[in-house]
């Protein structure tokens, strides 16, 4: 398995990072906790002031699949015509697949908008899927959006064959921060791959003589600098 496996060695002057590399796949239990924390984070960093809630007509078992694909396509149109309306820009989201007791979909979605109109939504939904009950409710700051996201992690999210669990717009989280982050790994050393755990690497690079920092998921070995 990737996580335990494999390191990613990155070489500098006087010192070596070593970290796990994962595999990033929600049926890993190391690296399933690690993507709802982060989805978490990514909920709270965009800024929403809005959650909307999109439901379907509850049918058969065999149709749960079908019903879900039909929330996406429904939400991609309701979020054009919303645009076309208010202009490009005027709604930024986060989106998060959850699946019910009885195994239906429900697409829970954090905005960053303007007024949405609930009677207009539901309206919408009712032409595009038979569905037009629809919830609009208020976010207040980060903490409240990291919360209602974390309620739907905690339960699991929504998993339906050929849907995303999650998916955001390009414009969800802050363009400076993405920049930030492009414009740090443009100036770091390249990375490389190792076939052997991040733990026993970081033991093996350092003699007796040497430091090893050791972090989180992460180990920096220190070279002793010549006189």
């Amino acid at each position: 398995m990737l996580c335990t496996q494999v390191s990613l060695v990155q070489q500098h002057e006087f010192h070596t990072v070593i970290v796990p590399l994962y595999c990033n796949t929600w049926s890993c239990d190391i690296c399933a906790p690690r993507r709802r924390r982060r989805l978490v984070r990514e909920a709270a960093e965009g800024a929403p002031n809005r959650l909307i809630t999109l439901t379907v007509r509850a049918g058969d078992v065999a149709g749960q699949v079908s019903r879900a694909r039909d929330l996406v396509r429904a939400w991609r149109t309701l979020r054009a015509l919303y645009l076309r309306r208010h202009g490009k820009g005027s709604l930024e989201f986060l989106a998060v697949f959850e699946r019910t007791r009885r195994g239906e979909p429900h697409l829970h979605i954090l905005c960053r908008s303007g007024y949405v109109n609930q009677r207009w939504l539901s309206a919408q939904m009712a032409r595009l899927i038979g569905a037009p009950i629809v919830d609009v409710r208020a976010i207040h700051g980060s903490r409240h959006a990291a919360r209602y996201v974390g309620k739907y992690v905690a339960k699991g999210l929504g998993v339906f064959a050929g849907c995303k669990r999650y998916w955001r717009s390009l414009g969800y989280l802050e363009p400076s921060l993405l920049e930030e982050r492009r414009s740090a790994d443009e100036y770091e050393p390249p990375w490389r791959m190792v076939l052997t755990p991040w733990r026993d690497l970081a033991l093996n690079l350092a003699p007796a003589s040497w430091s090893i920092l050791w972090g989180r998921d992460i180990a920096t070995v220190h070279f002793p600098k010549p006189p």
